[in-house]
């Protein structure tokens, strides 16, 4: 049987979940399991719950990625959008003092008009024709004529030299405003199809974060049911929970004896351990038995019944149930009716009972529920401990 999962958490989701976006999410009323009529049934309704949260937790683990590339898009996005603006706003700048330019040189226009107009009154005669003709008619002599010509003919190209000038300044100003604000549109455009592209972004993330909310409530009904189940499992074995199979009970050490390596000795002997190694469970299961308050050494021979400190554990594989003691304990780190989980330290390596040294005596027994204390009665039911662990080579 496989290992219950831990459930994923997910900052986005939570906060979604606090706030409320995702309704209901957030006290989720898990569907009722309906009970097994046997432990074949169960299990098989075990596993296929485990199929269902792993094909879950597959599209979860998608609409995450999903939402994390949505996230990053949209952070772009913002970033162009801001750009965008700034760049509008410095040509609106740009383009407010071309205008404030252009209205000058119109000003400038105005007031040489202005100027010339009050020099053409000045010269005119009252009420007689022609103020150029006139003007040149009451010169005082024939070089006076010439001159009067002259000064009309210079201020007159002088006056149409300088608005010239200004007019031709003033085209100049319009057709760079006329460029800036070509850009302006251009921008404007841009940042309206970065605006569309956000807003689109948006949406495609909060219908992610519907779909996460809704495949970890999804998970967490299945969660839930797979409790319920294994419960019911646990009734069908009386109790003890199950394991998929046996680890190994030390984390370093050596087989000294394998199984049966002297008369009257069964089980196996794992040395090379000092005193405080952990002792692993090597499934999961519940504590049957303890036994603590043998001192180290070899004058405890006896202790214990020989085998001093042990802790015993009961475990239930695929429907059988298997019972091991882990002996010569420095201590226990459990007590009876615990829960252990595989791999979990239940104790720790000493020399307590009849022994040489610190070592660890692991002693599994097969088909049954509970730990004799008769050893002939457990030869019956006693296996080699290779027969359900894997040892590495180097042990």
């Amino acid at each position: 049987m496989m290992k219950v999962r831990k459930k994923v958490e997910f900052s986005v989701l939570s906060i979604v979940l606090m706030l409320g976006v995702f309704a209901g999410i957030s006290s989720f009323n898990p569907m009722p399991v309906a009970a097994c009529d046997s432990a074949a049934e169960c299990q098989a309704e075990y596993d296929r719950i485990q199929a269902e949260r792993e094909a879950n937790q597959q599209k979860l683990d998608g609409y995450k990625n999903d939402y994390e590339g949505i996230t990053e898009k949209i952070r772009i996005l913002e970033n162009g959008i801001s750009q965008t603006k700034e760049q509008i706003a410095v040509i609106e700048s740009t383009i407010t003092t071309l205008q404030n330019e252009i209205a000058t040189l119109e000003a400038e226009i105005e007031a040489k008009h202005e100027i010339i107009r009050d020099r053409m009154s000045s010269m005119q005669l009252a009420n007689k024709g022609n103020q150029y003709l006139d003007f040149i008619l009451n010169a005082s002599s024939l070089t006076d004529v010439i001159h009067r010509s002259e000064a009309v003919s210079q201020i007159t190209g002088a006056d149409k030299e300088l608005i010239r000038e200004i007019n031709e300044k003033r085209l100049a100003v319009e057709t760079k405003k006329a460029e800036q604000e070509t850009k302006r549109a251009d921008l404007t455009t841009k940042q309206a199809d970065l605006e569309a592209q956000y807003a689109t972004q948006d949406g495609l993330r909060a219908e992610m974060v519907s779909l996460i909310a809704a495949a970890e409530a999804h998970d967490a009904n299945l969660e839930q049911s797979e409790q319920d189940i294994q419960n019911q499992l646990d009734e069908f074995n009386n109790g003890v929970p199950s394991t998929s199979y046996f680890s190994l009970p030390t984390p370093t050490g050596v087989v000294t004896c394998e199984f049966g390596c002297y008369s009257g000795h069964i089980g196996t002997d794992i040395g090379g351990l000092g005193y405080g190694t952990p002792i692993l469970s090597i499934g999961n299961g519940r504590v049957l038995e303890t036994l603590s308050g043998c001192s180290q050494g070899s004058g405890t021979s006896y202790c214990g019944g020989g085998y001093g400190n042990y802790v015993v554990v009961g475990y239930i594989v695929d429907g059988t149930s298997y019972v091991a003691m882990y002996a010569h304990l420095q201590s226990p780190a459990v007590s009876r009716g615990d829960v252990v989980s595989q791999g979990q330290t239940i104790g720790y390596s000493g020399f307590s009972g009849l022994g040489t040294g610190p070592h660890l005596h692991l002693e599994i027994l097969k088909n049954i529920e509970y730990f004799p204390g008769d050893k002939g009665i457990r030869y019956q039911y006693v296996i080699n401990t290779r027969d359900v662990i894997s040892y590495p080579g180097a042990w």
